[in-house]
């Protein structure tokens, strides 16, 4: 595929079952138009104890941690 090829990429939950998620954006940031959009969505463990009825104490620390946001522009590729 080539380069600044889509104007926009949906990204839905699932980077939890990606080995290298890096990898995952510099393909993103390759095939994405300039001033395209990009929609990711992740999970938020905080909110697991609403998904698993009885669960008590939330999450425990294993897995992904809450997502920290970033501005385009503060996003560095290697």
């Amino acid at each position: 595929m080539e380069n600044n090829y889509f104007d926009i990429v949906y990204h839905p939950i699932s980077l939890c079952f990606v080995p290298d998620i890096e990898k995952v954006y510099s393909e993103v940031y390759r095939v994405l138009k300039n001033n395209g959009i990009y929609s990711v969505s992740y999970c938020n463990p905080s909110t697991y104890p609403l998904w698993f009825e009885g669960e008590k104490n939330g999450w425990h620390g294993i897995g992904y941690r809450i997502a920290e946001l970033y501005i385009l522009g503060e996003i560095k590729i290697n």
